[in-house]
Parts: C-alpha cells; sequence; structure tokens
C-alpha cells in the first residue's frame, strides 16, 4: 500500500527541470540528486520505473552525504526512466526523470540531418570513385588491329587510385552505419551484420594496400620499359 502510494503522490508532484544528460544501456548509472534539490540532513528511499512502467528500483536507500544522496542502477533497456524519492518520514518528495539510449547522446534533429548528410554523402562518393575507376582504362594504349602498344597511358594509376579511395571510404561507410544502427537505431541484426562486414573490410584493408602498391610499382617498372622501346622505334605487344 505505501507503494501504491509514493508513485500516486509523485505524480502529482512538479517534474523539477534539471540538466539534460543521456545515460548508456547496460552501463552503472549513478544517479545524483544534490542538495540544494533536497534536503540531506535526511534520510531518502529511491524508486525507478522502466519506460514500460514497471518498477526497477523498489523503494531501496540512497547513499545520502553532505552535499547529495546517489544511488547506481544499472538501466537495461532504452527510454526514458521516472526517478521517484521521498524522505523515509515520508514528508518529502522529489521526482525527475533520466533518459538512456544505447550511445550515450542525444541525437537531436540537427545531429540526424548531419549524420544523414554524412552518411548519403559518402555512398554518393563511393559510387562516383567506382564508376571512375571502373570506367579509366587499366592498360595502356593499344592499337585494335594489332594490339601492339602506342602510348603508354597513365590513367591507369588514377584507375588504380579511384579504386582504392573507394575501399577506404567503404570501410568508413560501414563502420559508421554501424554505429548508428547501435546507437540510434536499436536494430541488433543490422548492427551485427555492419559491424561483421566492418571487421572484414577492416582486415583486408592492408593486404589490399600492399596488392595496391605492388600494382603500382610494377606498372611503373613496366611502362618504364615500354617507354624505353617506344622511344627506340621497337613496337610492343600489350
Amino acid at each position: 500500500m505505501k507503494k501504491q502510494l509514493l508513485i500516486l503522490s509523485v505524480m502529482f508532484l512538479f517534474l523539477i527541470p534539471v540538466a539534460s544528460a543521456i545515460y548508456k544501456v547496460d552501463i552503472p548509472l549513478e544517479f545524483t540528486a544534490g542538495c540544494d534539490k533536497i534536503n540531506c540532513s535526511l534520510g531518502w528511499n529511491i524508486t525507478v520505473l522502466n519506460p514500460n512502467s514497471t518498477i526497477l528500483v523498489n523503494n531501496e536507500v540512497m547513499d545520502v552525504g553532505d552535499y547529495y544522496a546517489n544511488y547506481s542502477f544499472t538501466p537495461s533497456e532504452e527510454g526514458t526512466y521516472l526517478v521517484y524519492l521521498t524522505d523515509t518520514e515520508g514528508n518529502e518528495s522529489y521526482s525527475t526523470s533520466v533518459t538512456v539510449n544505447y550511445s550515450g547522446y542525444d541525437l537531436t534533429e540537427g545531429k540526424s540531418i548531419l549524420y544523414s548528410l554524412i552518411w548519403f554523402a559518402s555512398l554518393l562518393l563511393i559510387l562516383g570513385l567506382l564508376a571512375i575507376g571502373i570506367y579509366l582504362p587499366g592498360g595502356n594504349q593499344t592499337d585494335e588491329m594489332t594490339g601492339y602498344i602506342l602510348a603508354v597511358s597513365n590513367l591507369k594509376y588514377l584507375k588504380l587510385t579511384c579504386l582504392g579511395l573507394a575501399w577506404v571510404f567503404g570501410v568508413f561507410l560501414s563502420y559508421l552505419t554501424w554505429m548508428l544502427s547501435y546507437a540510434y537505431l536499436n536494430m541488433n541484426f543490422v548492427s551485427t551484420i555492419m559491424q561483421t562486414i566492418f571487421y572484414i573490410m577492416a582486415y583486408l584493408t592492408l593486404p589490399l594496400f600492399i596488392f595496391f602498391v605492388y600494382l603500382t610499382i610494377a606498372n611503373l617498372v613496366r611502362d618504364s620499359k615500354i617507354a624505353d622501346a617506344l622511344l627506340g622505334g621497337l613496337q610492343t605487344d600489350g
């Protein structure tokens, strides 16, 4: 009965404005009420309701010091947790709320727009680099009839650069998608997939970098020999 009276009484309390703070799911939350909000000469109990209105903390005793009273609890889901405090004699009360999500940061409208712009800009950049990389020739200019090299083309190096940059931005985009799905979308399945994709791409980055460097050096050596041959009037096939 005491519990019901406590909850009913605090429902009519004025919700005292507090500084906005966001906490993380599954991380111990150290709730603190300063002595400017409560009378620290009294003992205080705390009740915390989950976002679905079930009771997480049921009238537990708080640690009261000279400057504040505090109590630690661990939120297990994202949402708004209602916090109700009453002194042990039942004469004074205090109420507030805390917000919990997977990132520990507040996703404001401005941040949503910014992250969306970064995501789409990265995607467009990747598609553009891939299109250029695929379109550019990977070899030297040759005669269509004979197949002999007519001139050394440096576009192959631009092709490798575009493909390499597309991969780098792809790694960034996979990481960004993983973080956004984990932190703000609460989509564990998508988050797990994007995490796996990111790890695979990240692990492959060094071997691919070495491979791209090898291709670049091999092409430079080969093009140098071809250029010398062309200057000497020799014909070289592609």
